[in-house]
């Protein structure tokens, strides 16, 4: 953002990291690859006519697909949607070739055979879909940043509730029934310290902010 109101960094206290959601790559059932190789492949047979769809610009979707431009060497078109939804109803629709989205909102599509998931975005397998790889096994260069979904506090608060607050959260999500729901939800329980999260905070900042400017995408 041009004038983003608040500092991350200085404006809130970390509280805890508590989930990230798994992610991935997924196409057209239509399109004629059936992996991220060929993928790539087609993608420089046919410059110029392959777009990818985002929930948005800036979102972690549009970083994706951007950085996915940028280690594996393609220039792929970003189409940005108001929202997964829209951008999934136009990938099965077959109006875009491909979408960067969540493992969740794609599974619909994958059952249906309407689309095809070439990888999951994180560095690693996810354990539910073992015979996916990560884009990282495929372009070792690919190193998603974190998507988390986390908790903070206002700036300052006193170490001694920062702690008791974290440690109370740690707690919560690590209940079995708690960790069984979000699991079955396609999140991934992160659970962090604050130190930690602190440090997630200021890595994806670091990391996003490269994607930025190596895409030359300008502030909204």
């Amino acid at each position: 953002m041009k004038s983003l109101p608040y500092d991350p960094m200085k404006d809130f206290t970390p509280l805890m990291a508590a989930v990230e959601p798994a992610t991935c790559l997924v196409v057209n059932s239509s399109l004629p690859v059936n992996s991220v190789q060929e993928l790539i492949a087609y993608a420089k047979a046919n410059p110029g006519k392959m777009s990818y769809g985002s929930s948005g610009v800036g979102s972690v979707f549009h970083m994706m697909g951007e950085l996915f431009n940028q280690t594996a060497g393609v220039t792929i078109a970003h189409v940005p949607y108001r929202g997964v939804a829209p951008a999934m109803q136009d990938l099965i629709g077959g109006h875009i070739p491909m979408v960067f989205i969540s493992v969740s909102n794609a599974m619909a599509g994958v059952r249906q055979g309407s689309v095809k998931m070439l990888a999951v975005l994180e560095p690693t397998r996810y354990a539910k879909l073992p015979q996916v790889p990560s884009m990282s096994e495929i372009i070792p260069a690919f190193r998603k940043p974190s998507s988390w979904f986390g908790f903070f506090g206002p700036a300052k608060m006193p170490p001694d509730i920062v702690a008791r607050l974290g440690t109370e959260m740690r707690k919560a999500i690590n209940e079995p029934d708690v960790r069984a729901k979000l699991e079955a939800s396609d999140f991934a329980v992160i659970g962090d310290t604050p130190e930690q999260f602190a440090a997630l905070l200021k890595d994806g900042i670091d990391r996003y902010g490269e994607i930025i400017k190596a895409a030359g995408i300008p502030p909204q």
